[in-house]
């Protein structure tokens, strides 16, 4: 009898140790989890935050590529009216020829300067139109640019998620097994 209550003994010490053990454990696993759930809420916070800094950057880049094709509108138009005048001018300048007839030396003089003034102009013109457009473009091509890096990184911060999730799924898992085996 006393060897019986003796193993009784020793087995209730054993059933004991190996509880604290378990608690130990869990503990442990409670800790481990919390501090992993706290690092991917950090991370998430981190990644929203860098995805509302490019949100902002994209609507700012939008409103200077708004400002910018208003600014090259308002110059073509500027422009496209300057050649207008010049037209006039051409015109004005035609009817003074007819008139000066007489004086072929000068007339041909007169027209020469005219017509180099309207030709550059009119390169002048063109050129401001050409550095205006491509101005669009590499703005256009930013814009592109700044999308693509918002949509990489909603992807990255949604595979973090996910990643974070299927984690936290797991350790609670395991949390709920070995509380399962606890008697």
């Amino acid at each position: 009898i006393s060897s019986l209550e003796s193993q009784l003994e020793q087995q209730e010490k054993e059933a004991t140790d190996t509880i604290a053990q378990w608690e130990a454990r869990c503990s442990t696993l409670e800790g481990s989890g919390e501090d992993v759930t706290h690092q991917l809420q950090e991370r998430t916070e981190s990644l929203n935050a860098e995805i509302e800094s490019l949100e902002k950057q994209l609507a700012q880049k939008a409103t200077e590529t708004t400002d910018a094709i208003a600014k090259w509108e308002v110059r073509c138009e500027e422009l496209q009216n300057s050649l207008r005048e010049m037209s006039i001018k051409e015109e004005e300048w035609n009817s003074l020829h007819e008139t000066l007839r007489c004086d072929i030396g000068e007339k041909d003089t007169v027209i020469e300067e005219i017509t180099k003034e309207l030709v550059e102009s009119r390169d002048q013109s063109e050129a401001v139109v050409k550095q205006w457009q491509e101005r669009s473009d590499q703005l256009e091509a930013s814009i592109n640019e700044l999308e693509e890096a918002l949509s990489e990184q909603q992807l990255s911060a949604n595979e973090a998620i996910a990643q974070w999730e299927a984690r936290c799924t797991t350790l609670n898992e395991k949390i709920e097994v070995l509380e399962a085996q606890i008697p």
